[in-house]
């Protein structure tokens, strides 16, 4: 007995051996292999990226995710705010407009079996299209642009949850940001500002919403009532848009090869058929008429508020007299104008009245200066220009804008370091460029600084 004792001493000695010689010889090994990687070489342009166990992935937050008690509280929460304050979540909202529809789509995509993925891999994607994001200025997300998107990602979830708590029903995530929003806004109608700046902008922000129904009542009063059913309507439309494009091909043949005959055939009949169009219209003169004083009413009460110290009153007002529908303030784009023109109606917006008005001749150039000069405007006003409270600069920095939004620019890493008048000033601008600035600002602090 005591040496079948013994041998299992032995053996149970040896297997302890083997098993730390075996643990010795993979740590050895781990340690060789780490030390013959060669360091990652570390540009100016190619940032050395965070490791992926050191960055939380973003869920996406619905409605359906929180309880009722959560709910509720956020709700709360947000009714407690004072105008100004809602004023700014909204414009939070719409900060978030790349994320919403990001989840949106893929929303989409999943109730209709086009994709398996079940979520999105927000910081994946940001790495993958920071190429496309800064226009080639960027091979590799920088670590700051990383950490600030991140944040946003987390404030969108945060205020996209809270917006959503103001809806009984559960909130679809495919539903667009201006649906998200429109609970946020019946808020604040009714909600009563108790500052200065809180009762002007409210005023102003109602006078812009009147004076853009007004120009829509317009155009259907212009348009007058038709006297015959909406399918007939629609059928010489139709037949009026194949002879638009039939007329406008035509035109792109060279003269020599051009069947001019047929040419003045179909633009006679184009012509005759929009008579015909419009014939069957029946129009309120004197409706029409008055609802023009009623415009040009509201364009100098909403004027009257551009004279004014506060930076988001300055904002709304502008974008209110310009018709500015996105967020860019830019002189009217063919379809505006003819939509304008077929108005009958004589007015100009306030940015054709700034270039009226200025040395600047060439549109496009015109275009590319007016919003940095009003977004140093609102600087010069006392706006926040800082990271990351103001909405331009982080857009610059590290908030990728859809492809086919108009006021998409592409990243610049620089705007991460510097406020937004040292951005443009230095970075984005020319110095030609700045000269001609300068005289749109000028004009702006001339004409309606306090």
């Amino acid at each position: 007995m005591k040496l079948y004792f013994k041998i299992g001493i032995v053996l149970v000695l040896a297997l302890l051996a083997w098993l730390l010689l075996q643990d010795k010889a993979e740590t050895i090994s781990k340690v060789n292999t780490v030390s013959l990687q060669t360091s990652p070489v570390v540009t100016p342009d190619k940032p050395k990226p965070i490791k992926n166990n050191k960055t939380k992935n973003p869920q996406t937050i619905t409605n359906s995710e929180i309880s009722e008690e959560e709910k509720a509280l956020l709700a709360k929460e947000l009714k407690q705010l004072s105008y100004i304050q809602l004023y700014d979540k909204y414009l939070d909202l719409l900060n978030c407009f790349s994320y919403i529809e990001q989840v949106s789509m893929k929303t989409y995509e999943l109730e209709n079996n086009t994709s398996f993925k079940k979520e999105i891999d927000f910081l994946q994607e940001y790495k993958d299209n920071i190429r496309n994001n800064s226009n080639n200025r960027q091979q590799q997300a920088t670590d700051k642009q990383i950490r600030l998107y991140l944040e946003h990602i987390d404030n969108c979830e945060q205020t996209v949850a809270q917006v959503e708590s103001l809806f009984e029903d559960k909130v679809s995530t495919s539903d667009g940001v201006y649906y998200k929003s429109s609970k946020l806004r019946e808020l604040m109608e009714k909600t009563k500002p108790q500052s200065e700046e809180g009762k002007i902008l409210k005023s102003t922000i109602a006078n812009v919403k009147r004076l853009t129904a007004s120009l829509n009542e317009l155009e259907k009063l212009k348009n007058g009532k038709p006297t015959v059913s909406q399918e007939e309507i629609w059928k010489i439309q139709g037949e009026i848009e194949k002879l638009r494009w039939e007329v406008a091909g035509r035109k792109q043949v060279p003269e020599e090869e051009r069947d001019e005959q047929n040419l003045k055939v179909q633009e006679e009949e184009y012509k005759q058929k929009k008579i015909y169009l419009a014939s069957l219209y029946e129009h309120d003169e004197q409706a029409f008429a008055n609802k023009v004083i009623e415009f040009h009413s509201l364009i100098k009460e909403t004027e009257k508020s551009l004279h004014t110290k506060y930076p988001r009153v300055f904002y709304e007002a502008f974008a209110g007299v310009n018709f500015s529908f996105k967020d860019d303030n830019k002189l009217p784009d063919y379809y505006a104008r003819e939509r304008y023109k077929d108005l009958g109606v004589k007015f100009t917006t306030l940015s054709e009245q700034i270039k009226n008005q200025i040395s600047i001749k060439h549109d496009a150039y015109f275009n590319q200066l007016l919003q940095p000069a009003l977004d140093l405007y609102l600087c010069y006003l006392g706006q926040n220009c800082q990271l990351s409270v103001n909405r331009h600069l982080a857009n610059y920095c590290y908030i990728p804008q859809i492809a086919y939004s108009n006021s998409s620019t592409g990243l610049y890493f620089e705007a991460c370091d510097v406020d937004l008048q040292e951005f443009y000033l230095e970075y984005y601008l020319t110095e030609n460029q700045v000269d001609d600035l300068n005289l749109i600002f000028d004009y702006l602090v001339e004409n309606y600084a306090k």
